[in-house]
């Protein structure tokens, strides 16, 4: 299995207020915030790693569209 760097910024949550879901309005603006991500100046990290729900094949699609590639899925646990 592959080793983890160090540090990882990790992009969580594209949130899009419900009244606005499906609108576009976030369309468009993710390939900037995935840029800024990447040049972050303070970061001294080769890559940043994101998740999403696997059943979100939408977002899934946006991932891939901006050269993100999956690398895993998890099956969570708890105990009560």
């Amino acid at each position: 299995m592959e080793q983890m760097p160090r540090r990882l910024p990790f992009w969580r949550d594209n949130f899009v207020l419900p009244e606005a879901s499906g609108s576009g309005v976030y369309r468009g603006h993710d390939r900037d915030l995935v840029s800024a991500a990447e040049n972050w100046p303070f970061s001294k990290c080769r890559e940043f790693a994101s998740d999403t729900p696997i059943e979100n094949i939408e977002i899934h699609s946006m991932h891939l569209s901006l050269s993100f590639a999956e690398c895993g899925r998890v099956v969570f646990f708890k105990k009560s």
